[in-house]
């Protein structure tokens, strides 16, 4: 499978899916992510999540946890 067509299958995954950096920072997102977010994936990309979802503690628990285990589910 190529780049382009997991990225497809991604996009239309019913669940948000975010990819950020280690500094919370926006490296892509799916369609079901935008519009939890409100914002689109050009306008997110290289903010910090935090900036759309506000102190939202139960995705900032979700998120220390990926970086613990490497899978992350909200």
């Amino acid at each position: 499978m190529d780049a382009g067509a997991a990225r497809l299958i991604v996009d239309y995954l019913p669940l948000a899916a975010f990819l950020i950096d280690e500094q919370e920072q926006v490296l892509a997102m799916n369609l079901a992510a935008e519009e939890w977010l409100g914002v689109s994936e050009r306008r997110a990309l290289g903010q910090c999540l935090y900036l759309f979802t506000g102190s939202d503690a139960r995705l900032t628990e979700v998120v220390e946890r990926g970086r613990r285990t490497g899978v992350s589910e909200y």
